[in-house]
């Protein structure tokens, strides 16, 4: 560390620089929900990052990172309240897990300051050439956060604007990373603007701001043009599908206690009975509401007295979607599943779909089966298994659609393969209740939203705690259950209808093609940009590639 350098005011405004674009992102994102400072969040950073080496603009940018995933991920505090784990060890996760993440941001500040480094920012071409760059480095390194070491895409740049109909709509030809360029692409144009008005190397010769004139006008064509084009296009009704959202709003405090299990049922019972006059297509509970395990795949649901409960329910004009655990296999190692299961009255247990991607630490414990003492850290009690394959469920009259558990919506190359399957709505029952009072549970309905403009399918989420609401294909949120006085979740129950896609409506250009669109090569480019540094940098053997 140079301590001479600590000394310059510089230094210190430069810090201050990189600490507000961490806290400008975490304004970004509920509970605050500034979404018009996203589009010049990283401004500061990147006037930085223009401006020292790249071994300094690495840790600027991890600098920003931190800051931004510490604000934005302290909901993790509150499973020191709902779950056995002591609060000491969310603590050292969430400070853990906040300096990892970081890590690629700190990787995009380290990138940009290398183009910056061979392209002449005083020539126009060259400057151009780098407000082009950077969005797609951007997108690069978000790529890479969402599949490497089993993948983490919460809260993308793109999701910021899930509010923001006009702007969302081109989710569908490039996923949320087209979102995410766009914004990044205004950042880039303010920053590189603002790059010759300040010192040192101020250079103030007139010449056209193409920087910023490009980033407008491309921002301004997606909002007001290809926008409300796309949303015009998502008005023809092909026929309505009445699902009943119930939100039974137990306490994960509760959910698995034995004295609670008659309890816990009497609420399900008691709010499907009141919609049931209502004539819904399907019912839909959330996520693990069942408090009893269903016994293997195959076994007739009235076999216990919990799910005999649920055959009482069913109706011959509607099919019940429970979200239960199942237990696969026999003792002393049976599989255990995070699964939706569909009933109705005719053909008992319909079709099953197991949860294909668990929640590490959560759901299981990464190196439990040769470790089996680390099972004891599980929030859960125990580790669930994985399921093979995505499932489309199908109901009279053409009806298809998906389920997406607890946070699988924030995997978009996950999602879409539901769709490209042959869904035509998808539901998330989800269980926010480890997180009550957070803003967790806005921050998880706002990938949601994503997902139904990137498909052009509906989608619809039923909580147990969280937000349980009804989306249409142009990502707006037309019905929700609100929430009790203080933030507190309510037991209640939301009808709404669904206006599925037409039977002859094309699949988008993302559902048909995914992450080839925009995000993969652009994480191949970032990937092979770092590996030439490193081999680079490992056959001259002197300094690392960050100190360059």
């Amino acid at each position: 560390m140079r301590w001479d350098l600590m000394k310059s005011w510089l230094f210190w405004v430069g810090c201050l620089a990189v600490v507000a674009s961490g806290l400008l992102l975490v304004a970004i994102f509920p509970p605050y929900g500034r979404v018009s400072l996203a589009w010049m969040a990283l401004v500061p950073l990147l006037l930085v990052v223009l401006r020292v080496s790249s071994g300094w603009a690495f840790r600027a940018g991890w600098l920003t990172g931190f800051v931004f995933w510490l604000g934005t991920l302290r909901w993790l505090l509150k499973l020191g309240d709902t779950s056995p784990v002591p609060l000491v060890l969310y603590i050292f996760a969430w400070v853990a897990l906040s300096a990892c993440l970081a890590l690629y941001l700190g990787g995009f500040a380290w990138m940009v300051r290398r183009l910056a480094g061979l392209l002449d920012r005083k020539r126009l071409w060259a400057s151009t050439l780098l407000t082009l760059l950077i969005p797609l480095v951007w997108v690069g390194w978000e790529y890479l956060r969402a599949i490497l070491f089993s993948g983490f895409p919460w809260n993308p740049l793109g999701v910021s604007q899930y509010r923001q109909l006009g702007v969302i709509q081109i989710a569908e030809y490039g996923g949320v990373y087209a979102i995410s360029a766009l914004v990044a692409l205004m950042n880039a144009g303010l920053a590189l603007t603002l790059d010759r008005y300040l010192p040192p190397g101020k250079d103030r010769r007139y010449r056209p701001h193409i920087e910023l004139f490009l980033s407008v006008a491309l921002v301004l064509f997606c909002v007001f043009q290809v926008g409300p084009r796309l949303i015009r296009q998502q008005t023809s009704r092909q026929f309505q599908f009445r699902v009943a959202v119930i939100q039974p709003a137990i306490p994960q405090l509760k959910k698995w206690e034995p004295a609670d299990e008659e309890k816990i049922l009497d609420r399900l019972d008691r709010l499907t009975r009141d919609v049931v006059p209502l004539s819904p297509d399907l019912v839909v509970w959330p996520e693990t509401a069942m408090p009893e395990p269903l016994q293997n795949w195959a076994q007739d649901t009235n076999a216990t007295p919990a799910w005999q409960r649920v055959g009482k329910l069913l109706t011959p004009d509607s099919s019940l979607l429970i979200g239960a655990m199942v237990l696969e296999g026999r003792e002393p190692r049976p599989q255990l599943y995070n699964a939706a299961v569909l009933v109705n009255a005719t053909d008992g247990l319909q079709a099953a779909y197991a949860k294909q991607h668990l929640v590490p630490f959560g759901e299981y414990i990464p190196l439990e089966q040769w470790f089996p003492k680390l099972g004891d850290l599980s929030p859960l009690g125990w580790s669930c298994a994985p399921g093979r394959r995505p499932l489309v469920f199908e109901m009279d009259g053409g009806r298809t659609f998906s389920t997406m558990i607890c946070f699988e919506d924030v995997f978009p190359h996950l999602v879409r393969k539901f769709v490209r399957n042959g869904a035509h709505l998808l539901i998330n029952l989800t269980n926010d209740a480890w997180f009550d009072g957070t803003a967790a549970s806005v921050q998880h309905l706002s990938h949601s939203v994503l997902r139904a403009v990137e498909n052009r399918v509906p989608v619809v989420r039923a909580a147990n705690t969280g937000v349980s609401c009804f989306i249409d294909r142009s990502g707006r949120i037309y019905a929700q259950i609100a929430e009790g006085s203080n933030g507190v979740p309510v037991e209640a129950t939301l009808v709404s209808g669904v206006e599925f896609p037409p039977l002859d409506q094309p699949q988008t250009l993302y559902t048909r093609w995914g992450d080839w669109v925009l995000a993969l090569p652009c994480g191949i480019a970032v990937g092979v940009g770092v590996l030439l540094a490193l081999i680079v940098w490992r056959r001259k053997g002197t300094t690392s590639p960050l100190e360059k």
